[in-house]
């Protein structure tokens, strides 16, 4: 219990079961018998306290990262200030490291993605394939057929994938949903913030301890393969033009054999 009220101190971090483990052995060292999750579960529930529990990743068929074929994930979420200016959270994680990049905005508009993806790619390299939602900030919107809006035609300028999960299944992208969670449980949740540059200003916090104390004891490739360089972007066009390549699109079969894709119903 002391343990845990130590971690409820902090600004930025989790309470649970896992997080008390590791806190334990920090402070006791590496040879000193840490009782089992089960057990620390037990003396919460004992207490009368709660804690973050993680809850089980589900299978999808979908895209699996290879060797030769490595995937992201990317979605955002958002929050209210008090007074309700709103704040959009940008995640990109990779399924293979779990290394991550963020990036705080005021909107989901097609600029912003633009700035988080090149970001994102600057610094934590450029994969095959990006998974994503069907967000009309990713997809390019649903008044018109056949659209390849700006995040699609970046992707395939800088020659990644775009992986389109099905429509209104978000359990599919469950990495970057559970790093969504995560994000707010452990950092927006913990403090009380006063304006964007508030936000911004602690973001780092929760930057550097998912690399140094969530993801300690994952391996994490600190070298990407291939990223953007500062020349590279200033390559990109403003308005960038349809490049040949792969769009990947997980569709739903309906009950009379048909599927929606690119705002057509096709048989």
């Amino acid at each position: 219990m002391r343990a845990r009220q130590r971690l409820v101190r902090r600004t930025v971090g989790l309470i649970g079961a896992k997080a008390i483990q590791r806190e334990l052995e920090e402070s006791a060292g590496a040879n000193a018998q840490i009782p089992s999750r089960a057990t620390v579960y037990r003396i919460l529930a004992e207490r009368g306290v709660t804690g973050d529990a993680p809850a089980a990743e589900p299978y999808f068929p979908q895209p699996r990262p290879q060797a030769h074929y490595d995937v992201q994930q990317m979605d955002w979420t958002a929050r209210y200030l008090e007074g309700g200016e709103q704040v959009f959270a940008f995640h990109t994680i990779s399924l293979t490291t779990r290394a991550m990049y963020q990036t705080i905005a005021t909107d989901k508009s097609t600029p912003t993605v633009r700035h988080h993806l090149l970001q994102s790619w600057q610094n934590r390299g450029v994969p095959a394939g990006l998974q994503m939602d069907n967000d009309a900030a990713f997809c390019g919107g649903y008044t018109v057929q056949r659209v390849f809006g700006a995040c699609v035609r970046l992707c395939l300028y800088v020659g990644v994938e775009p992986i389109f999960i099905p429509v209104r299944e978000a359990k599919r992208n469950s990495v970057v949903e559970r790093l969504n969670g995560l994000w707010a449980q452990s950092f927006w949740k913990r403090n009380r913030f006063r304006s964007l540059a508030h936000v911004r200003r602690l973001q780092p916090r929760f930057s550097r301890w998912y690399a140094a104390t969530y993801l300690s004891r994952r391996s994490q490739d600190p070298t990407p393969s291939r990223s953007l360089t500062e020349e590279d972007l200033a390559l990109i066009p403003a308005h960038l033009p349809i490049t040949a390549g792969r769009v990947h699109f997980l569709r739903r079969v309906e009950a009379d054999g048909t599927i929606t894709l690119l705002n057509e119903v096709m048989s």
